[in-house]
């Protein structure tokens, strides 16, 4: 690498490696930690996990529940359980499982004629990429033929260094530009998906504006950058207001509640933190593609979801990470779907092929876009699909007093198919 750009490097490869650490920490509480607090506490070898789901982690990522961070997003209301719009359930499955979850579905979908889509992964032009991002003209460039880490075979890594000293690095699906270091002074304090312990995203409002630029000027203006590297996004995307004092709280209750979690030191903080943080989505027909993930490491099917991340501050676009964005294609011949209704039962089966014995609760219910692999993972599936995240919370025996319980939390996310009613696997597979 040329000299001089190492730490340069350094700051843009934080931002990508902070969100794969964040997923492969969830990954080892929501997988491992349940395991080893069995053999720890002499759990007994026949925990019943009779089900094929498997815990999910989100990679970053994003998850675009119904939150008051949905900008786009009506007031929620409680309409009846089959109404198939955004709302709330209540009820109990005969299984046991209780469903008390926010629902997310657009009230426009016509379940008696729903198709799947041919959806090809999203591949940048690198050069394009640099106009948009850094301006035309020669900028210095490196590139790695051999560098891994794409899903598209053969993708060359490119690396570009601005005038200003913005980095860009773009390879296949992936799009990673940091300004000048907020993104990693910023994210690692950002917990906002409910699912993660360390949840903190009632600390940034969704409702308030900061004196530069209101939230929806800043959101148009990454329509536009976006738009001008081919990606489309829905009107919904969350919105969560960073300030100093926010931050601060982040740092505080971290240090109080898990010291070990707690990022470490990097370089020279900037002169302000304050910013907008937004993730946007994309759809097909107003229906979003998933942020969560799916498929089997093994098999080589393994699908992560799609990121669409930015930075906005006082002077414009910090950072902004893409991955994993897909083009539909054609549709399918459109065929009868399961609505709401359907897809509890078909949950409902499931959980009931074995004995229950872990406490389940569906807290959010979504009708989304997944793609699906097979043989390849830039040809897909686009298929529509119900998620369900479920907090499972399983039962373990006392270390020193069998007669005790210890209670683990574990956060699922189930994916049905819509059209063959089929629940569409997640296997990571063993990391050791």
């Amino acid at each position: 690498m040329v000299p001089g750009t190492k730490r340069k490097f350094a700051c843009l490869a934080m931002g990508i490696l902070y969100r794969m650490v964040t997923a492969m920490k969830k990954f080892w509480k929501s997988v491992f930690l349940p395991v080893l607090l069995a053999a720890a506490l002499t759990a007994c070898s026949a925990q019943a996990d009779s089900l094929s789901f498997q815990p999910a982690s989100s990679v970053p990522a994003a998850d675009p529940e119904p939150s008051p961070h949905s900008a786009s997003l009506p007031e929620s209301s409680t309409p009846a359980p089959e109404a198939e719009a955004s709302g709330e359930i209540q009820r109990t499955l005969s299984c046991g499982a209780a469903v008390n979850a926010v629902i997310s579905c657009p009230g426009s979908v016509d379940f008696s004629s729903l198709s799947s889509y041919s959806g090809t992964l999203h591949s940048f032009d690198p050069e394009a990429v640099k106009n948009v991002l850094l301006g035309e003209g020669e900028i210095p460039c490196q590139k790695d033929e051999a560098a891994a880490g794409s899903l598209i075979p053969g993708a060359v890594y490119h690396y570009f260094t601005g005038e200003d000293g913005q980095s860009l690095m773009v390879q296949g699906e992936t799009v990673t530009y940091d300004k000048d270091g907020l993104y990693s002074s910023v994210a690692p304090w950002l917990h906002l998906d409910k699912a993660d312990g360390l949840y903190n995203g009632d600390l940034f409002p969704a409702d308030k504006d900061l004196p530069f630029a209101s939230r929806q000027q800043a959101y148009e203006e990454l329509l536009q950058v976006l738009g001008k590297l081919g990606v489309e996004v829905s009107s919904q995307y969350d919105c969560y207001t960073v300030e100093e004092s926010a931050l601060q709280k982040a740092e505080q209750r971290l240090e109080e509640t898990s010291p070990a979690e707690m990022p470490e030191e990097g370089g020279a903080e900037p002169e302000s933190r304050e910013c907008y943080f937004y993730r946007l989505y994309t759809d097909i027909q107003g229906v979003p593609v998933t942020a969560h993930e799916n498929g089997s490491v093994d098999k080589g099917t393994y699908l992560p979801g799609t990121t669409i991340e930015a930075l906005y501050a006082a002077d414009g676009l910090h950072s902004l990470h893409i991955f994993c964005v897909f083009d539909a294609g054609e549709n399918q011949t459109p065929a009868q779907a399961l609505d709401l209704e359907g897809a509890l039962n078909k949950l409902d089966e499931l959980y009931q092929q074995g004995v229950l014995e872990d406490t389940v609760e569906v807290q959010e219910i979504a009708l989304e876009y997944v793609p699906v692999a097979d043989a390849s993972r830039v040809e897909v599936e686009l298929a529509p699909a119900w998620r369900f995240g479920v907090l499972r919370t399983r039962t373990y025996p006392g270390k020193s007093n069998p007669q005790e319980t210890v209670l683990v939390p574990d956060y699922e996310q189930v994916m049905i198919h819509a059209l063959t009613g089929e629940e569409i696997l997640l296997d990571q597979g063993s990391i050791l």
